[in-house]
């Protein structure tokens, strides 16, 4: 009899979470509470506290920035809107945090069909600057702009140097569905699958953005069920042209390798005035970085372009 109970233990528990030959415990959706759409663990997905979610301070240049994006990203739909990497407990900067959704969003773009809504716009509609968001604002932007599956990820760490990386994907609700069963539906996207990771390591010389990378694709691959397309970094040359003559050869410049795109976002970047917007000159460093994750790293000056940004 014991050994009975025992085994059916087991089955509930290897039903709850699953360890697959990822790297990731992967929670099924048997683990999924079927009224709240809460994984059945300490992991939150969602900050309904305001005081969590509330930016420093009233900004009506904020909020303007906030309506042009949503109203730019509405022009455009995308099947998949990438919240910016949330985080709790100690907390990674936002610059970080940017880059790891950037990188993350350009993956997809970039080798599979799926369109991606653009992270930065997304960013500024849902609140430069915030760390967090709650469920109804992440669906409302999902909404308006056609996106079907929701991609969250939550990255902190604690005083050592390791951190937690955990990554969910919600799908939108049939509106068939809905409407035969109310009930069961209190909001309009589910929780399909999730992800976590303990213990990635870093360090001053090995950045979680460097880290996030060699897990990157195996999230993306097993949260969306699609298979990446292989990278095909090229070696590209190195233009020694610092300044085109003229504002119009910079902005269209003949030359128009990705190593060069690079190199011109560097520049404005180093160029942008140190203020209240200096957010957006980092945007351009980030930008930069990611560019860089499709050049070959022999190209001339990469090692130099990637310590720089």
């Amino acid at each position: 009899m014991r050994n009975i109970i025992y085994s059916i233990l087991l089955v509930v528990a290897c039903a709850a979470v699953v360890v697959t030959g990822s790297r990731f415990i992967k929670s099924t959706p048997a683990s999924v509470d079927a009224s709240t759409q809460a994984v059945s663990s300490p992991a939150v997905w969602f900050y309904e506290k305001p005081e969590e979610t509330a930016r420093f301070g009233k900004s009506d240049w904020l909020d303007s920035t906030a309506a042009l994006s949503i109203a730019t990203l509405s022009e455009t739909p995308a099947d998949i809107l990438i919240v910016p990497f949330q985080t709790d407990k100690l907390a990674f900067d936002a610059t970080t945090r940017s880059l790891l959704t950037l990188t993350t969003a350009n993956a997809i773009v970039s080798r599979t069909n799926l369109s991606v809504a653009d992270p930065l716009l997304v960013a500024n509609a849902l609140g430069a600057g915030r760390s967090a968001f709650t469920r109804q604002e992440i669906e409302a932007l999902a909404t308006k702009i056609g996106a079907k599956r929701i991609l969250l990820a939550n990255i902190s760490h604690g005083n050592g140097r390791t951190y937690t990386l955990r990554a969910a994907l919600f799908k939108k609700i049939a509106e068939d569905a809905r409407k035969d069963n109310p009930e069961s539906y209190s909001t309009q996207f589910v929780l399909a699958d999730s992800l976590s990771r303990a213990d990635i390591s870093f360090s001053d010389e090995n950045l979680p953005y460097n880290t996030y990378q060699s897990y990157r694709d195996e999230l993306i691959e097993q949260l969306l069920d699609v298979k990446l397309t292989a990278i095909t970094s090229a070696r590209e040359a190195w233009s020694q042209l610092l300044l085109e003559d003229t504002v119009d050869a910079f902005i269209q410049p003949e030359d128009t390798n990705l190593l060069s795109a690079a190199r011109r976002l560097q520049l404005m970047a180093a160029l942008h005035p140190i203020t209240i917007t200096e957010r957006y000159g980092r945007q351009l460093y980030e930008r930069s970085l990611v560019l860089l994750e499709s050049i070959d790293e022999s190209s001339p000056n990469h090692t130099l372009m990637q310590a720089r940004a």
